[in-house]
């Protein structure tokens, strides 16, 4: 998650940099917690991983429509009609 917020903090709203903040704060002090129970772990894992999927979801759907994949651009560039048909050479010879 703090990679996360890092490669993207000039994306982020101050609102969901604040939430990020939060959750990696109780992120580490369950992780300096020596008396934690396995279903108590398991639950809190649950919970943070839901909320940065929701997170990464947003973020990661805004960045694609931003920045549209480079195999689509190739596909489309493909699909011209005014493309010129490649010359086939015989290799034999």
């Amino acid at each position: 998650m703090e990679n996360m917020k890092n490669d993207n903090k000039d994306k982020i709203p101050e609102d969901e940099m604040t939430k990020i903040d939060e959750l990696l704060k109780e992120a580490n002090e369950l992780k300096a917690k020596e008396d934690i129970t396995k279903e108590e772990l398991d639950k809190e894992i649950e919970k943070f991983s839901k909320e940065f999927e929701t997170l990464m979801g947003k973020y990661a759907a805004a960045n694609n429509s931003a920045n549209p994949n480079s195999a689509d651009v190739i596909e489309d560039e493909s699909n011209k009609d005014d493309a010129p048909e490649a010359e086939v050479i015989d290799a034999d010879k």
